[in-house]
């Protein structure tokens, strides 16, 4: 991964697209990316390069990989196998750890 992650779609502030709303995953620590942002209904993707869509940073690349997803987010069973966002309407702190496999909601 890089030293930045960006988040898009619906579930987020920025919607489905790269015009300048989209939320930005910043790395805190090497391999540990953090940020803090307001989450609604709704599926979103997780994207390696800011503009780029063919990452593959999905639900599916991270269970894959052996993470444990917090339980307020779930694979939306589409073929994109995006993030559905399930928890309740708010702001939440977003941390993707690269080394415990693991990416928590606070």
């Amino acid at each position: 991964m890089q030293n930045q992650i960006w988040v898009v779609g619906d579930a987020t502030p920025g919607g489905w697209n790269f015009s300048g709303g989209e939320t930005q995953i910043v790395e805190i620590n090497p391999d540990i990316w953090q940020a803090t942002f307001a989450f609604s209904a709704g599926v979103f993707r997780f994207f390696e390069s800011q503009g780029v869509w063919d990452t593959n940073n999905n639900y599916k690349h991270y269970a894959d990989a052996g993470y444990v997803i917090d339980s307020k987010f779930q694979n939306d069973g589409s073929g994109d196998a995006n993030f559905k966002f399930v928890g309740t309407s708010g702001t939440y702190t977003v941390t993707i750890n690269a080394i415990d496999k693991t990416i928590k909601l606070n």
